[in-house]
């Protein structure tokens, strides 16, 4: 036995374990010490709470001073967010410390009150004096054209025409009693806009000055189409008579120039204008108008004022706003910082250069019930700020946002602060850039009832989360709301296993022509759905069918279930269509002429 080896073996030993020793303190060190993982990842915790805290006391406090300005009081006490609803629903005040509802402390009362009384009064805009509309004195010269006094209630348009065309005076939203026209070069009519040929006017190239009396609803616009032969000036509006049902509208084409503001009791359609400023004063003198004149189709627009409507404080409903504004590049962040009534959005820059959202763009209209329509055929949008309905609390409706969009992602808590949400239909139709959703995206809209089209023709999304639906318990509808997506190989089984009252699954997965299999149980919780017409319309990889409908006893509509699905070998009708008519399950498995038995199944079921 050599000694020396055995001794040298034994320290090595030694060693080897001090060292083991001295490495197993740092890590204890690493991660329960002083500042260690373990410390680190807890005071993480508390300080996401804490934000949490303070986010929700700020938004609290922000809705109760919008509530004390628009009774005209004084702002609210920051005590008063510990007494709110919202915040109790959340939170404990236990004497001297904030908890949470697992009894957690989060922050102390002192400290979240010093908080709030950070908040400067700017939080909240004071709404401005509504504005009187100037006197007007006759005669008056505006444009080259003078107006004399026995003309100031007559609207007043100023046409230019660069080849030979006709003007007509159509119907627009209704049809009201005799306008008068001077049509400018010759000719004095009377008569109801609509097809009578009085309503139409020859004119030749030139200037001519038209005067309307009577105004109330009409369209001017050219019989045939030929809006690039004339441009219109507003030299004058006139006389509008009191309007509190809001019947008077106007369209107008090809508008070049507004020399006047509008007054109250109109609203105008400018549709392909030809302005590129929008005059700030344009609808100033419109303090309790609740639909607002726009345009629509105008290419020459590419920015807008942010003070546009500052003063239409009255102003519950926007429709059509910059649409087809195909040169549009930017929004102002505070377009509707005073718009503190506006309960409904429908329709509103569509199809544009848009390329960012302001994140505070709908921050002050925290009465807001309805959006549809917005930031659509916006190729250049890329995002979506988290927040952007934050403070819409009182939503029930979102619709056809973002659709044929380049957005990429959809931030998790996007609809996080709308927890009345009852209807989320077609969010992110024909967006091609999508390619997964965070299975919390829905978490906190517990109320939704349907969920129809909201994610139809994301063409390149590949997965379904689980999960997506858990928390969603009242939805009715499905329909359409996965149809034509492209690169969805797979359907999760539990996908609508929480969703017990829901009722149509009408085109659900219709041309999702990845999919090849579907999960047996799919619809096993579904007891209370009625429709499958189309469910898997046109899924050509589909090749088999399990027994997919033992569970939903309700059902009574499979017209076209399985139309189209090419790749199916056998054909069996599922078991619940053998206690319906004919006509309840008509043409299920139209066209799906590879299937082996074919020729051999009932012509009810082909067509």
């Amino acid at each position: 036995m050599n000694l020396g080896k055995k001794g040298i073996t034994l320290l090595a030993l030694v060693i080897t374990i001090i060292i083991m020793l001295l490495l197993a303190g740092v890590v204890i060190q690493m991660v329960l010490g002083e500042n260690g993982l373990f410390v680190k990842a807890t005071q993480s915790k508390q300080e996401q709470a804490k934000s949490e805290l303070y986010e929700t006391a700020k938004l609290e406090y922000l809705d109760l001073k919008t509530k004390a300005i628009e009774q005209g009081q004084q702002d609210p006490p920051v005590t008063a967010v510990l007494a709110s609803n919202d915040f109790l629903a959340k939170y404990t005040v236990d004497g001297s410390n904030i908890k949470d509802k697992k009894g957690d402390i989060i922050e102390t009362r002192d400290n979240l009150l010093d908080k709030l009384e950070g908040m400067s009064s700017s939080d909240v805009p004071i709404e401005p004096s509504p504005q009187t509309y100037p006197e007007q004195s006759y005669p008056k010269t505006i444009d080259g054209v003078t107006i004399q006094e026995k003309d100031k209630d007559k609207l007043i348009l100023k046409i230019k025409i660069k080849e030979q065309t006709k003007l007509a005076i159509r119907q627009y939203t209704y049809v009201p009693d005799n306008i008068e026209v001077e049509w400018g070069n010759w000719g004095y009519r009377t008569f109801k806009p609509g097809n009578d040929p009085q309503a139409e006017h020859e004119y030749h190239p030139g200037e001519f000055t038209m005067k309307i009396k009577g105004a109330k609803s009409f369209s001017l616009e050219n019989p045939r189409g030929e809006y690039d032969k004339f441009e219109v000036t507003v030299l004058n509006w006139g006389n509008f008579e009191n309007d509190p049902d809001e019947k008077n509208n106007i369209r107008l084409y090809c508008v070049k120039d507004i020399k006047m503001p509008e007054p109250n009791d109109v609203t105008v359609e400018y549709n392909l204008a030809l302005l590129s400023n929008i005059p700030e004063d344009l609808f100033k003198y419109k303090p309790i108008r609740k639909k607002i004149s726009f345009f629509n189709s105008c290419p020459n627009i590419t920015s807008i004022p942010e003070d546009l409507y500052k003063y239409n404080t009255g102003m519950t409903e926007i429709y059509n706003i910059f649409n087809d504004c195909n040169n549009l590049t930017t929004v102002p962040e505070g377009l509707f910082k005073y718009n503190k009534n506006l309960i409904k959005i429908n329709a509103m820059f569509s199809n544009n250069k848009i390329s960012s959202i302001p994140e505070n763009l709908f921050k002050y209209n925290t009465k807001l019930e309805s959006i549809r329509y917005i930031f659509s055929s916006s190729p250049y949008l890329r995002s979506i700020p988290e927040n952007l309905f934050k403070y819409n609390k009182e939503l029930t409706t979102i619709s056809n946002l973002f659709q044929s969009s380049n957005i990429s992602s959809i931030p998790e808590n996007l609809f996080k602060y709308n927890t009345k949400l009852k209807n989320i239909n077609s969010i992110f139709h024909a967006n091609y850039s999508i390619k997964t959703i965070s299975e919390n995206l829905f978490k906190y809209n517990t109320e939704v009832e349907n969920f129809e089209d909201v994610f139809n023709g994301t063409i390149n999304l590949e997965t379904i989360p689980e999960n997506l639906f858990q928390y969603n318990k009242k939805v009715i509808s499905f329909k359409r709301a996965f149809g034509q997506n492209n690169k969805i190989k797979t359907i999760p089984e539990n996908l609508f296993k929480h969703n017990t009252e829901a009722e149509n699954f009408e085109y659900t997965f219709a041309m999702c022509r990845e999919i090849t299999t579907i999960p047996e149980n799919l619809f096993k919780y579904n007891t209370k759905a009625k429709s499958f017409m189309q469910t898997f319309y046109s899924c050509e990889k589909l090749n088999s069918i399990p027994n997919l409908f033992q569970h939903n006893i309700n059902a009574d509509n499979f017209i076209q279930t399985f139309a189209f699905c090419t790749s199916l070998t056998y054909l069996s009708l599922p078991g619940r269509c053998y206690s319906l008519q004919e006509s309840q399950y008509r043409a299920i498995f139209a066209e799906c002429t590879n299937a082996y038995n074919y020729g051999s199944i009932p012509e009810s079921w082909k067509q």
